[in-house]
């Protein structure tokens, strides 16, 4: 399932005091003009901040805000694998509250190092 479109882009910025914004939009999105429009972007949207910590391979995250309110307050775990100015990072199998129909997923993200 390509969740995200074909293009999808975004942000994960760490700072050096220990907080992490992360922001992951889909392809293609385009301005709502009304309620279920809107409503229908939130599918295309994965957007967090909190304190985090790295432990061995993973990056783990307290969120403390997030675009779905069941997230927090929760630790959210990501394997990271470093390969130069890239970051290849892959979530754990769960269910996301924007796609997938309650099915598990996992996503496959790579970051690029922008200076």
């Amino acid at each position: 399932m390509d969740a995200m479109g074909s293009t999808p882009r975004g942000r994960v910025i760490f700072t050096p005091d220990g907080w992490v914004a992360f922001n992951l939009e889909g392809s293609d999105r385009k301005p709502a003009a009304t309620d279920t429009e809107r409503a229908e972007l939130m599918k295309s949207l994965v957007a967090y901040i909190g304190c985090y910590r790295i432990e061995g391979d993973q990056w783990v995250t307290i969120v403390e805000t997030a675009w779905a309110p069941e997230w927090v307050g929760t630790e959210q775990r990501r394997d990271v694998r470093l390969d130069g100015d890239y970051a290849d990072v892959t979530t754990p199998w769960r269910v996301m509250p924007n796609w997938n129909s309650g099915r598990p997923s996992r996503s496959l993200i790579r970051f690029k190092r922008i200076s």
